[in-house]
């Protein structure tokens, strides 16, 4: 029942998918982001499903609608902590300034430019791919949590409060980091076998990534937040776009 009850919690509130809301309290479980990874097989079914559904259909319009899919799926709330932090970032204040800059409601202009610039970008590479690399494609949903998870584990709450924090004050660190770790090798495995070089290269470059998302939350905001998480996660998403396509399209 626990398991369940833990599952319930992280789609509740990490997708837009209905799922039963009695007695859901958020964070109760020090566990409930090791099932984060079942949030991104949503994502990536979903995502295949439209990829092949699609297939008939002309590239612009396939592209629009797998850039659509996930954000349906999730509700955009990964998005939204990707604009605050572009606001953030874009201010030049100080660390304490960006944190607050990251609590106000208000979209700011660099918010609305990265995030047309992000979704612009990422239509075209999916007006670019096919079905047949949709699996390896559909790994980086799950990936992305992947990686969050072990920022979530190894760098500290920034703000101290939150809804991240409900969830990272009492986490059970090694039960997540497993978690993240055999779904990782997992959806890793899956990519390699599916679409060798691009997974190869593309694996390099999320660990690339997610090295420099780590220094970016260290020196520009003291840690972590659920911002900075949703961020981490669509940068993710985007690096792993860009290196299966490129190099599938290349090779």
């Amino acid at each position: 029942m626990n398991v369940l009850h833990d599952v319930l919690t992280v789609f509740s509130t990490y997708s837009a998918i209905p799922v039963p809301s009695a007695d859901i309290q958020k964070g109760s479980s020090p566990r409930v982001p090791a099932y984060l990874p079942l949030v991104g097989l949503a994502v990536a079914l979903a995502f295949i499903g439209a990829s092949r559904l699609l297939y008939p259909f002309g590239q612009v319009l396939r592209g629009a609608a797998l850039v659509i899919v996930p954000v349906l799926v999730t509700g955009g709330i990964h998005m939204d902590g990707f604009l605050d932090v572009c606001d953030a970032l874009s201010s030049w204040q100080s660390k304490e300034k960006r944190l607050d800059i990251l609590k106000d409601v208000h979209v700011g202009a660099f918010a609305v430019i990265r995030s047309s610039l992000y979704f612009i970008a990422l239509m075209g590479l999916y007006a670019e791919s096919s079905h047949t690399i949709a699996l390896p494609l559909a790994c980086g949903f799950i990936l992305s949590r992947c990686a969050a998870m072990v920022m979530l584990c190894t760098l500290p709450n920034a703000r101290g409060e939150g809804m991240l924090f409900s969830f990272q004050y009492n986490i059970d660190a090694k039960t997540v980091l497993a978690s993240a770790a055999v779904s990782a090798a997992i959806v890793c495995g899956l990519a390699l076998i599916t679409a060798p070089l691009p997974a190869a290269l593309a694996i390099v470059a999320e660990l690339m990534a997610l090295w420099r998302f780590r220094r970016l939350a260290t020196t520009k905001f003291g840690g972590i937040t659920g911002d900075l998480a949703g961020y981490c996660i669509q940068m993710q998403e985007l690096v792993w776009a860009i290196v299966i396509i490129a190099v599938w399209r290349i090779t």
